[in-house]
């Protein structure tokens, strides 16, 4: 079994330093996540480009983030985002390097338009001021299935 540790998601202010705003696409966003490191590949998002959280990250209390490739590309078109900063919340913040980038995931749905994403490690889940009942939740999930009939689409036998 898995345990999957980490804060809902919520949406609050991300900066682009230099850029007055930033591009949202038709699902919204951004959506901010805390996570724990493994997050990824725990629930099978690959890495793209970067590295993910480490146990260190937390440790330090470090200034890191990871985004999806809709925020990468939408943000930063033909520019590597990795090394990038963003601010949480305001101006004033300090930034958060961008250390990595993983592939667009779904938040509710299977068909839900496009969506633009930032993971903090879960050490940062204080940046976001409105408490979240998500955030002490911790879900089991045992391996019912292998990973391969859990990937295909419902019309594969």
């Amino acid at each position: 079994a898995v345990t999957i540790a980490g804060r809902g998601t919520f949406m609050d202010g991300v900066r682009v330093p230099g850029r007055d705003s930033i591009p949202s696409p038709e699902g919204g966003g951004p959506f901010l996540n805390a996570v724990r490191p493994g997050y990824f590949a725990t629930v099978g998002t690959p890495l793209l480009r970067g590295r993910d959280f480490t146990d260190a990250d937390e440790r330090a209390n470090a200034w890191v983030a990871i985004v999806n490739e809709s925020f990468a590309r939408l943000v930063w078109p033909e520019e590597d985002p990795i090394g990038k900063c963003i601010r949480i919340r305001a101006d004033t913040m300090p930034c958060a390097d961008i250390v990595g980038v993983v592939a667009n995931a779904r938040r509710q749905n299977w068909i839900e338009p496009e969506i633009i994403q930032v993971y903090l490690p879960l050490s940062r889940r204080h940046l976001h001021a409105a408490p979240n009942p998500l955030e002490q939740l911790h879900v089991t999930v045992p391996p019912v299935l292998p990973r391969s009939r859990l990937l295909r689409k419902p019309s594969q036998p």
